[in-house]
């Protein structure tokens, strides 16, 4: 029987997974700040995972070696670019734009991205990619708690951005009278509010405790179970799931308008007509926007939440070098959902993309924007 009592590693992407491992201890569950780790494989006994025949430990360490550096470059990279797409939001709902409210939800998630590249992510990799030898104790508790909550708004973001998109294509007529910023501001103002309060509600019951001095490592004690599944099914599989089957609803919603508006266009030439038809054509790419983040982020996050669902409930489970491998690579997705979102903003949605354009090509903003982007508001 292979061993499996080593000292995991702990990424900051998923909260509250407890590993199958240290079952040697018996006493507590060690989980990370965010995800399930799959194994620290620098730490890793040759013998401690089956086949390595086929994919050998050595593998596995350069793999994530490579990966944790690239990954912290474009955490640096990626945070640059989410404090244009904030900026950028800012300036829209304070113009009182035509699709306010999408900014609104849009700048929620960019800050709950950013929470995660600029302040969570930098602060776990640093370690593993061997700028400092260990991060204080302090910083690695402000650091788990972040990444609980900046996972946890982006995710209920993404399913307020679904919704929103979503009342507009059904109900046009009544879509300016029910969402407002004001209420906008509201909801987000809630959902931060909520995600808060259960981060410290954790911490006051004690549903966790640190087990090394600096913190990187947390255990999840196992009668505080119940914690952990429910957060990871309400918060980190619902949320994707929901908005995932609104967008799929969304695209059907939305196909069907753009053959009615075709047929319209083919009967009625008219100016009217021609007008409808521009505000349609601009409302369809935030839909876009929207369809394609959901997609992104169902694709990165899914899988690794279930895997570690499955992981959670069985924790005796053995694993070969593949496996272990597997699990590294969704992992390392998750850290991709909150590093390409700001790049799928500025390519998609047109206000960002021009704006983006006149910044890099230009050196500033132009004066008339609003001109500018009069015909492809949102």
């Amino acid at each position: 029987m292979m061993s499996l009592c080593w000292t995991p590693s702990f990424p900051c992407t998923d909260l509250f997974q407890p590993r199958p491992v240290h079952r040697c201890q018996g006493s507590t569950m060690p989980m990370s700040s965010s995800t399930v780790a799959p194994l620290n494989v620098t730490e890793m006994p040759r013998e401690v995972c089956e086949n390595s025949h086929v994919i050998s430990v050595e593998a596995i360490i350069s793999f994530c070696k490579f990966s944790d550096s690239a990954l912290f470059v474009l955490t640096i990279i990626s945070s640059i670019l989410q404090v244009f797409v904030m900026c950028q939001a800012v300036h829209n709902i304070r113009r009182r734009s035509s699709d306010k409210c999408m900014h609104v939800f849009l700048l929620s998630m960019t800050f709950a991205d950013f929470i995660l590249t600029a302040v969570g992510y930098p602060i776990e990799l640093l370690p593993r990619v061997g700028v400092i030898p260990k991060v204080p104790y302090y910083v690695s508790v402000t650091m788990h708690m972040l990444c609980w909550m900046g996972l946890s708004i982006s995710s209920f973001s993404l399913v307020l951005l679904n919704v929103d998109k979503l009342f507009y294509f059904r109900f046009p007529l009544r879509y300016s009278t029910y969402f407002t910023r004001f209420r906008a501001i509201c909801v987000v103002s809630l959902c931060w509010a909520g995600c808060a309060l259960f981060v410290i509600f954790a911490w006051i019951t004690k549903s966790f405790n640190c087990v090394d001095e600096d913190c990187a490592t947390l255990a999840i004690f196992p009668n505080k179970m119940h914690i952990y599944l429910t957060f990871m099914i309400v918060v980190g599989v619902i949320p994707t799931l929901t908005s995932l089957a609104v967008a799929l609803y969304l695209l059907k919603v939305v196909t069907a308008h753009r053959k009615q508006m075709a047929e319209e266009r083919a009967l009625c030439q008219d100016t009217t007509g021609r007008r409808q038809s521009t505000q349609f054509t601009t409302r369809l790419r935030t839909f876009y926007f929207i369809f394609m983040t959901t997609i992104f982020t169902a694709m990165t996050l899914l899988p690794y939440r279930i895997v570690s669902l499955q992981r959670a409930v069985n924790p005796s489970q053995s694993h070969t070098c593949l496996s272990i491998l597997f699990f590294w690579i969704l992992m390392y997705m998750i850290y991709l959902n909150s590093i390409f979102n700001p790049l799928i903003t500025v390519t998609v949605l047109p206000q960002y993309r021009c704006r983006l354009i006149n910044m890099i090509f230009f050196g500033k903003a132009k004066k008339e924007e609003d001109k500018t982007f009069r015909s492809t508001e949102l």
